[in-house]
């Protein structure tokens, strides 16, 4: 499901859908290379005024999709709200990462990422980006995270100058599938003045031991 919303406000609710099914091109069949994800949703604005959006994703299952299970892009000066909560996303044993928000220019993006299960292949489990002059503050919390093939389970990125994150990491539980040597938490800001205020507490982490860290922070350029 593909959505783009133009300068209009709008309240999306999905609760107890599934998503599933396209890392094959049918259920059985050969593998879709141009597989798509499940929900992609981004915001544009280009008149007056800064189009909000509400957004409640709840008990859902997104199952064997090849890109992002959940991508929610708030450009221009969007205002995006978002709640991810009590959901199964689950790549099984092909490539697709699970649930990516990002925020680009002058948009604003609130998020709460709750009591999920997301095992993703190939790609970060969570990720959290903010680009340009945007804003995003959100939590991180109480998820069961599995991370397999490559990709962090927890990505945090803020990018130029003006860029801004405030970002909490409570109680999850992170696993680091067999052979990826990534960390389990990676968190930059990079370039410019981009700025990330970053609180980790109380994450269960089981990392492999070619992982240059578990946890890894860093402030510029890397």
């Amino acid at each position: 499901v593909d959505i783009v919303n133009t300068d209009v406000d709008l309240d999306l609710v999905l609760d107890n859908v599934t998503f599933r099914g396209s890392q094959t091109t049918n259920s059985g069949g050969p593998a879709n290379t141009n597989g798509d994800g499940g929900l992609q949703f981004r915001s544009f604005s280009t008149g007056a005024g800064a189009p909000v959006t509400n957004i409640d994703i709840i008990d859902s299952d997104f199952v064997r999709l090849r890109a992002q299970a959940i991508q929610v892009i708030s450009d221009d000066d969007s205002v995006v709200s978002v709640d991810i909560t009590n959901n199964n996303i689950d790549s099984e044993a092909d490539i697709g990462s699970g649930i990516d928000l990002n925020a680009n220019d002058a948009a604003q993006l609130a998020f709460n990422v709750i009591g999920n299960t997301v095992q993703s292949r190939g790609g970060a489990a969570i990720n959290v980006t903010s680009f340009g002059g945007a804003d995003i503050e959100g939590r991180i919390n109480d998820n069961a995270i599995t991370a397999n093939g490559s990709g962090s389970g927890i990505r945090v990125l803020t990018q130029d100058s003006g860029a801004t994150a405030i970002v909490e990491a409570r109680d999850n539980n992170i696993v680091m599938g067999t052979g990826n040597g990534s960390s389990a938490i990676d968190a930059q800001a990079r370039f410019g003045d981009a700025r990330l205020d970053l609180t980790l507490d109380n994450n269960t982490i089981d990392s492999n031991p070619s992982a240059v860290a578990d946890i890894k922070t860093t402030a510029g350029s890397w």
